[in-house]
């Protein structure tokens, strides 16, 4: 299976956790939709560099959260937010 064959799978089975994760950060689901969308585009146009040293759920939950402090302008607001359930 390459790269993008992965990267779509993953992103379509993890879009509601993705758009979890961004909704939290935001308390706002448009601008979760615009976090998600940004943060897909942005590891679409970055699979080439993927090394797999790590799965790719987990690069991409990566990018979706970094894509979301972006979006808030504060990198260190990450205690704030709790990942887990609940």
């Amino acid at each position: 299976m390459t790269n993008l064959e992965t990267f779509e799978q993953v992103a379509e089975r993890r879009r509601g956790q993705f758009l979890w994760m961004a909704q939290r950060m935001t308390n706002n689901r448009e601008e979760a939709e615009e976090i998600v969308q940004d943060a897909l585009l942005k590891e679409f146009r970055s699979l080439p560099q993927f090394r797999c040293e790590s799965k790719m759920d987990t690069w991409l939950c990566v990018i979706v959260r970094n894509t979301g402090l972006e979006w808030l302008g504060d990198y260190s607001t990450t205690s704030r937010f709790e990942w887990g359930e609940g």
